[in-house]
């Protein structure tokens, strides 16, 4: 591997992003040198950090999504079909290692409005932990929505 970026334009991307996008933080990376953040520091001298109006919505969220806790319905819908305590198809599919009807399980659940989606694989004589890794490793990339654990 080699970093690509000279002091220079490692800079200039710097001074793009605090200008334009109000960033208050910079700092270097794994590939910048003391010339780097030299030039950085040099640079931060004569820019003034833009203020932020950051406000907390209490949210959950996935990596495509973020849930508010409030919603219109005034309360949060747990899609719980793929845990397998409480479906009986949930602990079939498990069972046939139908990973694939698994995420359309969770589907199905995200088109019926599930705010949340409640992912349990612990079953009687199942390996939860490999089966966890299986079926979230597969949601995460399938379901726009938050996984709870």
């Amino acid at each position: 591997m080699h970093y690509d970026e000279t002091p220079e334009t490692f800079t200039s991307q710097i001074v793009h992003f605090a200008n334009d996008f109000g960033v208050n933080v910079v700092g270097g990376c794994c590939g910048t040198t003391p010339a780097h953040l030299k030039l950085v520091v040099e640079a931060m001298q004569g820019i003034t950090p833009k203020a932020r109006d950051a406000r907390l919505v209490p949210a959950a969220s996935s990596i495509y999504f973020q849930q508010p806790y409030v919603q219109d319905a005034s309360f949060l819908i747990v899609g719980e079909r793929v845990n397998a305590s409480g479906s009986k198809k949930m602990r079939d599919l498990l069972n046939a290692e139908d990973w694939d009807g698994l995420v359309s399980l969770a589907k199905e659940q995200e088109r019926e409005g599930a705010h949340i989606l409640d992912v349990n694989v612990d079953f009687v004589g199942r390996n939860g932990e490999v089966d966890m890794h299986e079926l979230a490793s597969r949601l995460v990339t399938s379901i726009k929505l938050p996984l709870m654990f």
